[in-house]
């Protein structure tokens, strides 16, 4: 095979390596882009100036070969990383060569576009609605003509007022798994087989059975002994007609534009050779080790067509979303999966972290053995203030956060403060306490579960159970019908609720107590166990003398409608891990206050409801966040990925937290330390990592990662 190598003439080859150390690459930087190799694996720790290198690289590769048209397409992970890109290409006069040579997009933009040149009127299903309308006519009666099981689960959700998008879900993540529809009916299963054995193979077998698997089981489509995968064969079928039926139909989910691409153009060229002479002779993937099976297809296919050359760029310390389908074997392990050899380069200057932070943070990550070896050496000779303070309590730790935070919106600089949380529960206390202290912070809107309707219905239910005495019977009846819809998992069904409602109203009820003791002696259709269940729940959430903090955790224990569910979790972020531990922990400064409690909660949530500004919309991306330029931003360690602040504070480094209790095998432990490493490599300037004694009254230990990257916890309590 010529390699790229093969056409370059000795002047060319100089006078790059000249201009390349003009730009001030370091070493590390300059051999990637002076490489000859035709496929490239580039390992780019946090902050090692891939950006750059990537464009360098371009140019490099233009310089030596003169072709004519469209040279290079450069696939991104995120729409930010995209710009930050493409603001380099336009903005830095030394890449002006190549700005027309080179396309940067995401893959979902790439597929979309793509398929809007085949149909023209497509349409992408993306809201809960639209889903909700997907599956009760455009896919009804592939459900309805199926067998029982499946039958069942269609019409029975239809009946309760359950909602369809959890089944569109599934389908969704069948996808991204890289399961295919477009085979004989016959091949279906065994099909589907093969590729389970791969996910297992490739570390994703866990991914599997929690997104696909156990959600089917759930809703008994298929069965939980089924080794043999044999009762998917019914759900299959469906699939296979609903993805056929879907494209003819010109509509697309956000998967689709990724997995019907593939489809496309495979049919297309089957045999791997791309007409146009305008094809990219190069493709560059960025943030690899974020990919899923369906990603790593489509780019395999693209390679494959154009008969071009593959650079992938990642960090396998960073590989941090394997819980939506990647894995860190796709970047460890490339040739297995694309069948081709791969030169590997490291970048190994770290241009953002403080000598101490790379420091610390390369004796944590040195811990997990399945990755890269790596020397990593810091670009700064300064240090940054390091500290671990240890607290009683979660909730003792808001006065330092408090006080940094308005430190930093007295200097008015942007990204002066990132506050990083392992779960999104760890956030809430920070944005109520700075709400009420008028304090402006951001908080992605994804992030944000204040602007969820369940948190809005929390405080409802807070101010219900809270309530002494009600002067209008109408106002209790709601208020206490509603309570009962959140003791189980599903609200009651209408006519139960209509009954119920007759009943309470001629009851002249004015307390919780007398509305309980109503539905005991309710004769309609509910069960005495339901009875029994509704009252026993209900009167565990009233106060009677008891704190705010004690009434939050007996709801979060005993109302099941507001417990983690991750079906529901798709329409309202609140059940993907509801905030009661650490919402109950920060309550308890109000003791028996439960007035001044929802006063502070409902005002948190207005301040967060503010619209969007006239003019901040962005055709392609949507809502521009409002107060991004905010100098205080709430994060989790996985939305911090990418972010750098002068200071930042880790909340919570405690056993259990960082990392998870859930992390139980190898792989998962590993996964938990790449997760706090991410989030240890943000600091520009100082680093706070913030450890407890006990959350909720109950005894918690320091997190093993602070003594693994050399620190120590004082031995007495701020």
């Amino acid at each position: 095979m010529v390699t790229v190598g093969d056409k370059l003439n000795e002047g060319i080859r100089k006078h790059q390596k000249r201009e390349l150390e003009k730009s001030e690459l370091d070493r590390s930087q300059i051999d990637f882009c002076m490489s000859e190799a035709e496929h490239i694996r580039l390992l780019a720790p946090a902050g090692s100036g891939k950006t750059l290198s990537l464009l360098w690289r371009c140019k490099v590769l233009q310089e030596r070969e003169q072709k004519k048209g469209k040279g290079f397409l450069i696939f991104t992970f995120t729409q930010t990383a995209r710009d930050e890109l493409k603001n380099r290409l336009s903005e830095c006069p030394e890449f002006s060569a190549i700005r027309d040579k080179v396309r940067i997009t995401t893959l979902n933009a790439w597929g979309y576009q793509y398929l809007r040149s085949l149909k023209p009127g497509l349409k992408v299903v993306a809201s809960d609605r639209e889903k909700f309308n997907l599956m009760n006519h455009d896919l009804r009666e592939f459900f309805e003509s199926s067998s029982h099981k499946i039958k069942e689960f269609y019409r029975t959700t239809k009946r309760k007022g359950k909602r369809y998008p959890d089944m569109v879900k599934i389908f969704d993540t069948m996808k991204n798994c890289g399961f295919r529809h477009d085979v004989p009916k016959n091949d279906l299963l065994e099909t589907f087989r093969r590729q389970v054995a791969w996910l297992e193979g490739s570390g994703l077998g866990t991914y599997f059975n929690k997104s696909i698997k156990e959600e089917l089981e759930k809703v008994q489509v298929v069965d939980r002994a089924d080794e043999s995968l044999e009762s998917f064969r019914p759900i299959l079928k469906v699939w296979k007609k609903s993805c056929e039926h879907l494209w003819g139909s010109a509509k697309i989910t956000f998967d689709d534009q990724k997995y019907i691409s593939l489809v496309e153009l495979e049919a297309k060229y089957k045999d791997k050779r791309f007409p146009d002479p305008n094809r990219y002779q190069h493709v560059l993937v960025d943030e690899f080790q974020d990919i899923s099976p369906l990603d790593m297809s489509l780019i395999k296919c693209l390679v494959e067509i154009y008969e071009s050359s593959l650079t992938i760029v990642g960090d396998d310390d960073q590989a941090i979303y394997e819980w939506r389908g990647s894995s860190p074997r796709f970047i460890l392990n490339p040739k297995d999966y694309f069948q081709r050899e791969f030169q590997t380069y490291t970048l190994n200057v770290n241009y953002r972290s403080p000598k101490n932070v790379v420091d610390y943070s390369q004796r944590l990550i040195v811990c997990n053995r399945n990755r890269e070896e790596k020397q990593i050496k810091p670009h700064s000779t300064d240090d940054a203030e390091v500290v671990v303070k240890k607290f009683h309590s979660h909730n003792d730790c808001l006065h330092l956060i408090l006080k940094l935070a308005q430190q930093a919106n007295a200097s008015g600089k942007p990204n002066r403060l990132g506050i990083i949380g392992r779960k999104k529960g760890q956030l809430i206390p920070m944005q109520i306490i700075l709400t009420s202290e008028e304090i402006p912070f951001f908080a992605r809107q994804d992030l944000n579960v204040l602007f969820s309707r369940a948190f809005k219905d929390l405080r409802d239910i807070l101010d219900t159970v809270s309530n002494p005495h009600w002067r209008r019977t109408d106002d209790l009846v709601e208020s206490f019908l509603k309570l009962l819809d959140y003791v189980k998992m599903y609200p009651l069904r209408s006519n139960i609720k209509r009954s119920l409602q007759h009943n309470l109203s001629d009851g002249d009820v004015s307390t919780i107590e007398q509305c309980l003791q109503h539905v005991q002696a309710f004769r309609g259709d509910l069960s005495e166990s339901d009875k029994a269940h509704f009252c026993a729940v209900i009167s565990k959430a009233l106060p009677k003398g008891r704190t705010v903090s004690a009434v939050i955790e007996s709801i979060s224990e005993e109302f099941s409608g507001l417990q983690k569910h991750y079906p529901k979790s798709e329409d309202d972020i609140f059940y993907r891990d509801p905030p009661f531990l650490y919402l109950a922990d920060y309550a308890s400064r109000y003791d028996i206050d439960f007035q001044e409690f929802i006063k502070h909660l409902g005002k948190a949530i207005r301040n967060m409801e503010k619209p969007i500004p006239d003019g901040s919309i962005d055709e392609e991306d949507g809502p521009i966040d409002r107060d991004i330029g905010s100098p205080v931003h709430l994060m989790t360690a996985f939305g911090a990925k990418g972010r750098e602040f002068e200071t930042t504070v880790l909340l919570d480094v405690n056993d259990g937290v960082f990392p998870t209790k859930w992390a139980e095998t190898t792989d998962e432990k590993e996964a938990e330390r790449r997760i706090f490493y991410v989030a240890v490599t943000r600091a520009r300037k100082k680093m706070i990592l913030l450890t407890v004694e006990s959350i909720l009254g109950r005894p918690v230990k320091p997190s093993p990662y602070i003594e693994e990257m050399g620190l120590s916890v004082p031995e007495e309590c701020e």
